[in-house]
């Protein structure tokens, strides 16, 4: 399967990241675990927030068959 997460603010995607042809095999046989960290300014995190505001965090799993 593919995983995409995002950052969504405002209907608009912030930050993402991608892996591609991941499976869930146990640890011992596929110890790839996918890690995602956004870093943003000061200024860019404080945007995100506001009255009535507040970002998304979108997981989109694309399973393969």
């Amino acid at each position: 399967m593919d995983i995409t997460v995002s950052i969504v603010s405002d209907s608009r995607v912030i930050r993402k990241r991608f892996w591609e042809g991941f499976t869930a095999d146990p640890p011992s046989r596929h110890p790839r675990n996918p890690e995602a960290e956004f870093e943003f300014t000061d200024e860019e995190f404080s945007a995100l927030f506001g009255p009535g505001r507040a970002p998304l965090v979108r997981v989109v799993l694309d399973v393969k068959e």
